[in-house]
């Protein structure tokens, strides 16, 4: 009735379960039903398949249709966010609520329509005033005529996967952390920087608490790299209103795969894409979407990036840094410069 004829898939998230004969008829209705423990892990679940729909139809149009008692600004898990951002990637995004619940005006300049819930269970209208035709929303941008100066002081997240790229013999989680800083610095990212590692295989917390990196272990190697991409994805979400960086190290990175996938959205959502590997590609993965490429042990020791694959953010100045917290009407479009080979410089010892 309100003009939507397209594919319709639905996907249904409880704590309670369901008897055999519940879950056949919502098997006969084409409807996914997800079980979860708690309403916390409910909601975290269907929040992140919100947001994995928006990644899974970021080159296509889609429309997202949250069906919600609990829109307010600061619940347990704010869908809030990641409606915004599917907006801002021009998902046509459509709420349902039991009752006509103040909380969900928060997202007024994001929803096209808004229905009651036993009004669309009944086939029923939107909301009288809330049924708009879907128009795209402004990102979130900057007034500089440069966004990548933005990102010399912004910060940097770093997602190490430990398994696939170990600390090299004679370094510690200090060292690593001093050196990374270091090669960072030396391209020109003076920003705070987050570490997270990821591993299957059990390490001391200890060192790696002492060296301000977030250890995160898991069961299973299919488990980690989930841990890791949700990890990043939410970064990115965070972050969606600031300028980032994003450095992720990894074994191997191949075009189409999830994280490959990942990293676009985020680059296409204004965040800086920095990439370390264990061994050289070649070709180099994701040329278009990744500002420099490190191999694992030269990063891992304060070095530079692959030759041809390196590229400097502008340097921040006063002026720039209080322009880059300014919203303006349209996004522009960052000017990247070659970087030129840098001096060597000192890295930090083992020790450090």
């Amino acid at each position: 009735n309100m003009g939507y004829t397209g594919n319709v898939s639905i996907l249904a998230f409880s704590v309670e379960k369901q008897s055999e004969e519940v879950e056949s008829e919502f098997k006969s209705a084409q409807i996914e039903l997800k079980y979860q423990l708690t309403r916390q892990e409910k909601d975290r679940l269907m929040y992140l398949d919100v947001l994995f729909w928006g990644v899974g139809h970021r080159s296509e149009p889609s429309n997202v249709l949250v069906v919600s008692d609990d829109l307010s600004p600061k619940p347990k898990v704010n869908f809030v966010p990641a409606l915004v951002l599917l907006k801002e990637q021009e998902n046509n995004i459509l709420l349902v609520q039991p009752g006509n619940n103040p909380e969900g005006q928060a997202l007024r300049d994001t929803v096209t329509s808004t229905w009651l819930w036993e009004s669309l269970a009944t086939g029923g209208s939107p909301l009288d005033g809330h049924s708009i035709e879907p128009a795209p929303a402004p990102a979130c941008s900057e007034t500089m005529s440069s966004l990548s100066s933005k990102f010399s002081a912004a910060e940097t997240g770093v997602f190490w996967d430990l398994d696939g790229c170990p600390i090299p013999a004679g370094l510690s989680p200090v060292s690593i952390r001093a050196n990374i800083k270091l090669a960072l610095e030396n391209m020109g990212y003076t920003g705070n920087v987050s570490i997270f590692a990821y591993s299957v295989e059990q390490s001391e917390e200890v060192e790696f608490e002492s060296a301000q990196i977030k250890l995160k272990q898991q069961g299973t190697r299919q488990e980690k790299d989930k841990l890791m991409y949700l990890d990043i994805m939410f970064w990115g979400v965070d972050h969606r209103c600031a300028a980032s960086n994003v450095l992720v190290i990894s074994k191997d990175l191949k075009r189409g795969d999830d994280f490959a996938s990942g990293l676009v959205f985020l680059k296409e959502n204004e965040n800086n894409i920095l990439l370390a590997l264990l061994y050289n590609p070649g070709g180099l993965p994701l040329r278009d979407t990744v500002a420099s490429t490190w191999l694992w042990k030269s990063l891992a020791t304060g070095g530079s990036p692959l030759d041809g694959h390196c590229i400097k953010p502008e340097p921040t100045t006063p002026a720039s840094a209080s322009l880059a917290n300014k919203r303006s009407e349209s996004p522009t479009k960052p000017f990247l410069k070659p970087c030129r080979k840098s001096q060597k410089s000192s890295r930090a010892s083992p020790s450090s």
